[in-house]
């Protein structure tokens, strides 16, 4: 082994390098979403108070998640609801293929492959989805990369 490679491998060690995903590498916003003219959502405004509006109002929220070096990436996700879901609505193939297990409990989407490096994940409620605090795990090529708290709240008298 030559003297460079000794060097850069001392580098990696002292620097703990790594081949894993890390959260630095990915810009991710969570909050409530939009939809753009190209038809994509985006998180217009980021916050972790969901104020429940039913999915008929077209209220959206959710998490856009974007890979630095601009490559395609695989992301999936883990819901934790409050209590139980009682009735999962699907609005997407990719919903559709979710697994709830646990007795509603735990939702696990099946891996999406993100394109040009942007991911965008919209959620809607139904009248059935509880409130209080949830939890989100976002996945990136199998890794977690990064987890959100956030609590669905009744909106404001004003809002409905």
């Amino acid at each position: 082994m030559g003297k460079l490679s000794i060097i850069f491998l001392t580098i990696c060690i002292l620097c703990n390098c790594s081949t894993k995903n890390k959260e630095g590498d990915y810009d991710i916003k969570f909050g409530l979403m939009r939809q753009a003219n190209n038809g994509t959502n985006y998180v217009y405004n980021e916050t972790t108070t969901i104020p429940k509006f039913i999915e008929k109002t077209g209220f959206k929220f959710g998490y856009t998640i974007r890979n630095l070096r601009g490559t395609d990436f695989s992301t999936f996700l883990i819901v934790y609801p409050p209590s139980s879901i009682k009735e999962y609505k699907y609005i997407d193939e990719v919903q559709k293929a979710s697994r709830v297990k646990a007795g509603g409990l735990v939702i696990r989407t099946v891996p999406i492959t993100a394109k040009e490096g942007i991911a965008s994940v919209s959620f809607s409620l139904n009248e059935n989805d509880p409130l209080g605090i949830w939890k989100l795990e976002i996945y990136v090529e199998g890794i977690l990369l990064h987890v959100v708290t956030f609590s669905v709240v009744p909106p404001l008298a004003e809002e409905k």
